[in-house]
């Protein structure tokens, strides 16, 4: 054993002593967490169909029909639910965002009998730029009613009788907004082509409510979009780390250090359990320094430490094994670093360490469970500010050590048949 921690020793001390692979490690990561979580505060949009679940409580016809114009937008994937199912999704990550529908007017003009259409569209705050869309959605959904009322002349005229009640038995109406809303009704059934809505931001008691609330939230303390970048600037670290290492593998293969090695009383388990063990040393220091600078000066939160420790603990194993597996993808360094960083930038992409993942296509999404990214960015965002459940934290956790145990085993495999 002490001879295995005398090889992680050596290893760890090559590296330090490395002040370029030390920027690699440290200093790119931290130059991606500022900078995107600078220029991006709130993620990002999505080229694909949002996911939102509709709580539905004023259940009348108004509402079923607003459901009903929503659903004919390809930007919208909708499912139902209850409230408390809705935000423990988009919580999760399951869904881009809730819509709850509070108050909705029986017809498409009864917003102008009194009756205020009232919703909260709850949002992952790592997805802000969604929220434009989603708003946009919502309101051309509100006044197509109108649009479907006009193009019936019975039903628009009826419709507008009925409005034309409400307004008169409405007494809390000031006289002029009731003079000008009875005035605009009455006139309805000659101009059943088209309506204006009043211009301007005032807010009339008709104007219909969309509150935005952020479902990740779980303290009053303001949410810091260095808390949505951070831990993929933590993935880049252990990316750096792993393809830094396999650079020290390969280049003692091709000087024979390592078949001296082996001449030594040093088993090949030895041996490459050091590698493994000063990988793994490097890549916890990587997480704890880069965790230290996010909480200490950019404001990270981390609510649950241990969970934390877990995330980073078997992201860490992930890419140790990992390693190995690079190390043996070429005879040189050059062939080594360009395979590595090769196939870590594609598991980046995929696993939505360069691309949020909300802007992939579907099988894009599928592609990405392959890859050690995008287990470790879940496990460290749900440690951190997603604050999931133990039971996905432990599957996202489960994970990340099968994928570091089996590139472990195969870049061991191949490595027995090079040396």
């Amino acid at each position: 054993m002490s001879a295995l921690w005398s090889i992680a020793g050596k290893d760890l001390l090559l590296l330090w002593r490395d002040r370029a692979a030390l920027f690699w490690l440290l200093g790119l990561p931290l130059l991606f967490a500022t900078f995107f979580g600078a220029v991006f505060p709130g993620g990002g949009g999505g080229g694909r169909a949002m996911s939102v679940v509709l709580v539905d409580d004023a259940a009348n016809d108004g509402s079923r029909a607003f459901v009903r114009r929503l659903e004919t937008s390809a930007a919208l994937r909708l499912a139902a639910g209850t409230l408390q199912q809705a935000r423990a999704a988009v919580r999760d990550g399951d869904a881009t965002a809730y819509l709850h529908v509070v108050r909705m007017p029986d017809d498409g003009l009864g917003m102008f009998g009194g009756t205020r259409p009232e919703l909260e569209l709850g949002l992952d705050p790592s997805r802000r730029a969604e929220a434009g869309v989603l708003q946009g959605l919502v309101m051309e959904a509100l006044f197509g009613g109108f649009r479907e009322v006009f193009a019936d002349r019975d039903r628009g005229r009826e419709a507008a009788a009925v409005a034309l009640e409400s307004v008169r038995a409405a007494d809390e109406l000031p006289a002029v907004q009731r003079l000008v809303l009875t005035t605009f009704l009455e006139s309805l059934d000659r101009f059943l082509a088209g309506v204006e809505m009043p211009a301007g931001d005032a807010a009339g008691p008709f104007e219909p409510r969309l509150a935005i609330v952020d479902v990740a939230r779980t303290t009053n303390r303001p949410f810091t979009p260095f808390e949505i970048s951070f831990p993929q600037a933590i993935v880049w670290g252990l990316m750096g780390t792993a393809a830094g290492l396999a650079l020290t593998l390969v280049r003692e293969r091709r000087e024979g250090t390592m078949v001296r090695l082996l001449a030594a009383p040093v088993g090949r388990a030895t041996l490459l359990g050091g590698k493994l063990a000063a990988s793994f040393v490097a890549s916890c220091a990587v997480v704890a320094v880069l965790v230290a600078v996010g909480a200490l000066v950019f404001g990270v939160r981390v609510p649950a430490p241990l969970a934390l420790l877990a995330a980073a603990l078997c992201s860490a194993l992930a890419f140790a094994g990992l390693m190995l597996l690079l190390s043996t993808l070429g005879d040189t360094e050059q062939a080594v670093a360009g395979g590595s960083w090769g196939v870590l930038l594609v598991c980046a992409m995929l696993g939505g360490g360069m691309v949020p993942q909300f802007v992939m296509p579907d099988w894009m999404l599928a592609a990405g469970a392959v890859s050690p990214v995008r287990w470790a960015i879940a496990a460290l965002e749900g440690a951190t500010w997603r604050g999931v459940g133990a039971g996905r934290l432990l599957t996202s956790c489960a994970v990340l050590v099968g994928m570091g145990a089996a590139t472990a085993a195969v870049g061991c495999a191949r490595l027995r048949r090079r040396v």
